[in-house]
């Protein structure tokens, strides 16, 4: 059986915050560079908060990392005594072998 592999919401997020950050920081030089006055408190503020989120979804994703080890599973949940077996072998194709 194969495994789709999913997009986890979480991740969508952290992708969200990194663009975010690019995009507040580009702004600011921007309005920097053109003699304008950035509004540098919530320019802060708001990669402040970004950066809090990619902290906690690095943390979350290590969490569960460790919690795959402990409980010894793969990423999609299949235990490693099935794939040692046999049972269950996937090549570095992405195809599944049932021999």
């Amino acid at each position: 059986m194969r495994y789709k592999k999913k997009f986890e919401f979480s991740k969508l997020l952290a992708l969200w915050a990194i663009f975010m950050m690019t995009a507040v920081t580009s702004t600011s030089y921007v309005l920097a560079f053109l003699d304008k006055n950035p509004i540098t408190e919530l320019s802060n503020s708001i990669n402040t908060l970004c950066m809090a989120y990619l902290v906690t979804y690095a943390a979350k994703s290590a969490f569960e990392k460790n919690s795959r080890n402990k409980y010894k599973v793969d990423e999609n949940g299949v235990p490693f005594s099935i794939i040692k077996e046999g049972i269950y072998a996937n090549d570095q194709c992405g195809r599944v072998d049932y021999s």
